[in-house]
């Protein structure tokens, strides 16, 4: 087993030109990934191939048919490429649950450079908030699939009272519009439940583990 090691740099330093955010949807924004295992297996097809290709996720969310994630690209490192990577993954599992497919799993994507430290920490909030926003848990760091529990865990109480403090808003490209299909969990697995190790080392990147 090799250990996902991929926060390097404090994520409190914003590194200008380096911090990009990507958001991507499903075809015809269905509902691909419900439930838990698949979104489990979105996760952690996400997590890895930021991996693979040397990007640090700063945060992450992944809902039944979209994901957003924040990453520290590496030196001279091409967003289009890490897409490329990660969504031929996502097919090939798709296939694997649904049958052939005869489009991609994946739609429409944005990404984006962030310009400032301040639309930096604003992301940081909003990435980690979008479940709670889409009415799938009431509190951002019960969702096991995406980076709060972990920030919560793990950050500075003044760094997060300093993200916190950003209004949430829409993440995704005005041109996407689209919505998450109504369909919260029924049943989370809370972070500290030590009856569920599956659930609470994913969550935490540090713990993260790939064959």
């Amino acid at each position: 087993m090799k250990s996902l090691n991929w926060i390097h740099a404090p994520l409190h330093e914003f590194i200008p030109e380096r911090i990009h955010v990507v958001t991507a949807v499903t075809r015809d924004a269905a509902p691909l990934f419900r439930g838990q295992h698949r979104l489990r297996l979105l996760r952690d097809l996400l997590l890895l191939s930021l991996n693979e290709q040397g990007w640090e996720p700063r945060a992450w969310a992944c809902l039944n048919n979209h994901y957003h994630v924040l990453a520290l690209a590496p030196e001279n490192a091409q967003v289009e490429r890490l897409i490329r990577g990660l969504h031929r993954k996502l097919d090939k599992a798709v296939t694997r649950l649904d049958g052939p497919q005869t489009e991609s799993s994946m739609d429409k994507q944005w990404s984006a450079c962030i310009p400032s430290a301040d639309r930096y920490h604003a992301l940081l909030h909003e990435v980690m908030q979008d479940p709670v926003r889409h009415g799938q848990v009431s509190y951002a760091e019960s969702y096991p699939y995406s980076s709060a529990g972990w920030f919560l865990k793990t950050q500075a109480s003044e760094f997060q009272e300093q993200v916190s403090t950003h209004a949430v808003e829409r993440l995704e490209d005005p041109g996407l519009n689209f919505r998450p299909v109504p369909q919260p969990l029924k049943r989370v697995v809370p972070l500290h439940d030590p009856g569920s190790a599956a659930e609470t080392h994913q969550s935490s990147p540090l713990a993260y583990q790939s064959s």
